[in-house]
């Protein structure tokens, strides 16, 4: 099955796709609920490191694979993993002009033969580091492409507020609605 993921942004590169292959109880995230120590590290510092680990102490994670490298704006990027009939797959990846969002899908089933799911992702806020737009505490390449360490926010995965542009990032960091398109396939 392979994953592809199109930026529709005008100024966030992406990270690396981070896919897992899972059964029904496996979850990267719960809206609503604070981020796991995997999560915090794909949407703070675009690291799988913490999710390989979650992989490997999961029963019910069968996979990990991570993309070759960073999705440009505009760009397109790409993973093919082994999935079974009642597998699914989960995929994150780091909105790295920003403290700590990311997008995301989560539980896809995989697609019959010859078909295609298609969806529109929006950003999400992991709620692990304060949104404060400094460079000092963005790893992005508009900051100097360094791990950085925020402001501990200890909040909850909800949905992205955007750029407000009164620090660091600007407007061409920015977005509005979707920010990636998303095709899961069967090859």
């Amino acid at each position: 099955v392979e994953v592809v993921v199109t930026n529709y942004t005008m100024g966030q590169p992406f990270s690396p796709l981070a896919c897992v292959v899972h059964d029904e109880t496996f979850s990267i995230y719960e809206l609503g609920q604070p981020a796991s120590q995997a999560l915090e590290s794909i949407a703070e510092d675009a690291v799988a490191a913490d999710l390989e680990a979650l992989v490997n102490a999961e029963e019910g994670a069968k996979m990990l694979v991570v993309g070759d490298g960073p999705i440009p704006p505009g760009g397109t990027g790409s993973v093919v993993v082994a999935m079974d009939r009642k597998d699914f797959v989960s995929c994150v990846w780091m909105l790295v002009n920003t403290n700590d969002t990311f997008s995301s899908i989560s539980r896809v089933e995989r697609p019959r033969k010859r078909e295609a799911l298609r969806f529109h992702r929006i950003a999400l806020d992991a709620g692990t580091e304060v949104n404060d737009e400094m460079a000092d505490s963005i790893p992005g390449p508009c900051c100097g492409d360094m791990d950085r360490n925020g402001t501990t926010e200890g909040g909850m995965v909800l949905g992205s507020p955007g750029i407000a542009g009164g620090a660091d990032l600007g407007h061409i960091h920015d977005w509005r609605g979707a920010v990636a398109a998303v095709i899961v396939r069967r090859q």
